[in-house]
C-alpha cells in the first residue's frame, strides 16, 4: 500500500500585532512569551547596549541578539562554543545559520538547507515535514532560489498556497550504468535531470513539496540509492558521486541560499501605515515603504529602503539621512558646463558639491550629465528657485523600472511617484524634481551640522506631492534674493535690483 507524501516548508511566517496592546512612551515590546522584541521604531542611542557582531557578521537593527535589540520575530542568537562564533535565527524547533546580513539591501544570506528522505521498499510517496524558524522576519528571495532534488527515479511537485497553485516541478532518472552517468553529467554541474533536477522558488512565505517514486520502468537501483537528498540553495553543482554517496560529497558545491527581510506582521504599506497600527510601523520617517509580494499572494508583507542611493538603515529612526555639508565649497570650483550654470549645493568637480547626490558631470563637449549609476540625464537647466532640473532625454537605453527607483503609491492610488535619492522621476524627459534630503524642515533644523539653509534671510520649505512628503528645500525670504544654501547670499531685492552677493 502506497503512503502520501507531502513535505510542508515554511521560510516566513506571519507575526501578529497585538492591536490591543499600548505604546509605551520611548518604545513599544512584543506580547509576553514572545522575547523582548521592539515594535516601535529605536533609535540608534537605544540600541547602543546591543550587540554589533557574532563573528565575522554584523549584526544590524531589527535582527538583534538580548531584550531591546530586535524587532519582533527577528531575534538572533550567537553561538560561542565553536572557534568561529556562530549566528542563528531563533525559533522553536530549528535554526539556520546566519551568513550575512544587508539591511539597506533588505538582504540575508544564510546556510544552505538540505535533508535525506529514505525511499523504502513498498512506499511510492513520501511524508516527510520541514519547518525553518517559526518567528523570522524573512522569506525567500524571488526567483534567487531553488530546491534541488539528487536522486534516482523520483519526481517532486512544489505548490504555493495551495494544491491548486502550482510553482513547478520536476523528474530525476538514472541509468543502471554508473559510467554512463559520470559521462553524461561531466564538468557541467546542472541538475537537469539526470540523477538531480531542480525547481526554482518564487518569492513567499512556504510551499508544499510532494516527492514521490515513479513507476516500474525506472529501473531499480538497490539499498545504495534509496537516498533521496532535497536541497534549499540558491545554486548547488551537482556531481555525480553525490548520486552515490549517504550525503553531498564535497559540500562546497552547496551555497548559500538568499532572504529578504519581510515585515509581515501587517499585509502590506498601507495596512502599516493606517491610523490603526501606525504605532507598530517599522519604516522610519524618512525610508519609503515597498510592499514585498503582490495581492494575489495570500500571506504578505512590507520592507522598508531608505530613499536611492542614501546609505543607511531604515528601521531606525535618523537612520536614512544622507550626510549634507552645508559650509561654503572651494572658489575656485567650475560653476559653468556650457552655458549652464552649476550652483551650490549642486557640483562638478570633488569638494564643489554639498553630498554625492548633487554631483553632477561636465562632458569634455560641454554636456551637463546627472548620473544615477543605472542612466544618464542631460540637463540643459538647473533651477534653485523651483527645485528642478530640466532634462531631454536618458543618454542610454534603461527601462523605467529600473531597480534603483522605488515607486511610491499614494494612499488613494490616484497617482504614483518615482524616487530615487534626492530625485522625483515622475515627469522624466521633462523635469526632475530634488530636495536636499528626504527629512521635514523640522527634523532638519534638530541638526545644525548637516542644516542646508545656511544664508541669513533664507528659510526652509517642506516639498509635499499629494499626501507623500518628499523632503526639503531652502528659498530666500519674500523680498531677497540669491544663494540660501550659501552664507550670506539672500540679499534684499529692492526696485527691480539685487543687492549683493553672487553664488560661487
Amino acid at each position: 500500500m502506497c503512503s502520501t507524501a507531502v513535505l510542508l516548508v515554511r521560510t516566513c511566517v506571519v507575526l501578529v500585532c497585538l492591536a490591543a496592546l499600548a505604546r509605551a512612551p520611548a518604545k513599544v515590546h512584543a506580547a509576553a512569551g514572545t522575547g523582548d522584541g521592539l515594535l516601535a521604531i529605536p533609535t540608534n542611542a537605544s540600541l547602543s547596549h546591543c550587540p554589533s557582531r557574532c563573528g565575522d557578521v554584523q549584526i544590524s537593527y531589527p535582527f538583534g541578539i538580548g531584550p531591546g535589540c530586535f524587532r519582533q520575530g527577528f531575534e538572533l542568537s550567537c553561538d560561542r562554543t565553536t572557534p568561529s562564533p556562530r549566528l542563528f535565527f531563533v525559533s522553536g524547533n530549528s535554526s539556520i545559520q546566519v551568513t550575512s546580513l544587508y539591511v539597506r539591501n533588505s538582504v540575508v544570506w544564510v546556510s544552505a538547507v538540505g535533508f535525506n528522505v529514505t525511499m523504502s521498499a513498498g512506499v511510492d510517496t513520501y511524508t516527510k515535514s520541514w519547518e525553518a524558524p517559526t518567528a523570522t522576519g524573512v522569506c525567500f528571495y524571488p526567483d534567487y532560489n531553488n530546491l534541488y532534488t539528487v536522486g534516482c527515479g523520483v519526481y517532486v511537485y512544489v505548490f504555493g498556497d495551495n494544491m491548486t497553485d502550482i510553482i513547478g516541478s520536476c523528474t530525476s532518472i538514472c541509468t543502471d550504468n554508473r559510467e554512463i552517468m559520470e559521462s553524461a553529467n561531466t564538468g557541467s554541474g546542472a541538475c537537469e535531470g539526470l540523477g538531480c533536477c531542480s525547481i526554482p522558488i518564487r518569492g513567499g512565505q512556504g510551499f508544499t513539496l510532494k516527492l514521490g517514486r515513479l513507476n516500474s520502468t525506472i529501473p531499480q537501483f538497490g539499498e545504495a540509492l534509496s537516498n533521496v537528498k532535497i536541497i534549499f540553495s540558491q545554486n548547488y553543482d551537482f556531481v555525480t558521486d553525490d548520486v552515490y554517496a549517504s550525503w553531498v560529497v564535497n559540500t562546497s558545491n552547496v551555497h548559500a541560499m538568499l532572504l529578504n527581510i519581510a515585515i509581515t506582521d501587517q499585509p502590506s504599506c498601507a495596512s502599516a501605515q493606517s491610523q490603526e497600527n501606525k504605532d507598530t510601523y517599522a519604516c522610519s520617517s524618512e525610508s519609503i515603504c515597498y510592499d514585498y509580494l503582490p495581492p494575489s499572494v495570500s500571506q504578505r508583507g512590507y520592507t522598508c529602503f531608505c530613499p536611492g542611493q542614501i546609505e543607511g538603515n531604515p528601521y531606525i529612526e535618523d537612520g536614512c539621512i544622507a550626510y549634507y555639508n552645508p559650509e561654503a565649497p572651494n572658489r575656485n570650483c567650475m560653476r559653468l558646463c556650457g552655458n549652464i550654470s552649476v550652483p551650490f549645493p549642486f557640483g562638478i568637480q570633488e569638494g564643489c558639491y554639498a553630498n554625492d547626490n548633487l554631483r553632477l558631470d561636465c562632458t569634455s563637449n560641454d554636456t551637463l550629465i546627472l548620473d544615477r549609476g543605472y542612466a544618464q540625464y542631460r540637463v540643459t537647466n538647473l533651477s534653485l528657485d523651483d527645485g528642478l532640473l530640466m532634462v531631454t532625454n536618458m543618454l542610454n537605453d534603461t527601462s523605467s523600472n529600473n531597480v534603483g527607483r522605488i515607486i511610491i503609491t499614494s494612499n488613494n492610488d490616484k497617482y504614483q511617484e518615482v524616487m530615487d535619492g534626492n530625485y522625483d522621476f515622475s515627469q522624466e524627459d521633462v523635469a526632475i524634481k530634488w530636495v536636499i534630503s528626504n527629512i521635514t524642515c523640522q527634523k532638519a533644523m534638530q541638526n545644525n551640522a548637516t542644516y542646508a539653509c545656511v544664508s541669513d534671510n533664507s528659510i526652509c520649505k517642506d516639498v509635499m506631492r499629494g499626501n507623500i512628503r518628499d523632503g526639503y528645500r531652502c528659498k530666500c525670504s519674500d523680498g531677497f534674493q540669491g544663494n540660501p544654501y550659501l552664507h550670506n547670499n539672500c540679499t534684499e531685492f529692492k526696485n527691480g535690483f539685487h543687492s549683493g552677493a553672487t553664488s560661487p
